[in-house]
């Protein structure tokens, strides 16, 4: 799966975005979705330690930037 997307990432630069499965990825959207992913990686940590408005705060953050991507596409 992961070997299918190499050429897709290089032919980025002649489109300005990946297409996949009909939808094209412009690399400011795949940057918003893994910001988004990085968020709901802070919201796990913070809920393990504890922290539920912390956790809270990453959550919003995480699905405006999830929903900032999909602005993007």
């Amino acid at each position: 799966m992961l070997g299918a997307l190499v050429p897709a990432v290089l032919a980025a630069e002649e489109k300005s975005g990946i297409d996949l499965f009909g939808t094209t990825f412009t690399p400011f959207s795949l940057f918003l979705f893994a910001l988004a992913l990085f968020f709901l990686t802070g919201v796990y940590s913070f809920l393990k330690q504890g922290l539920k408005g912390a956790s809270v705060v990453m959550l919003v953050l995480a699905v405006l930037s999830f929903a900032a991507g999909l602005g993007r596409m």
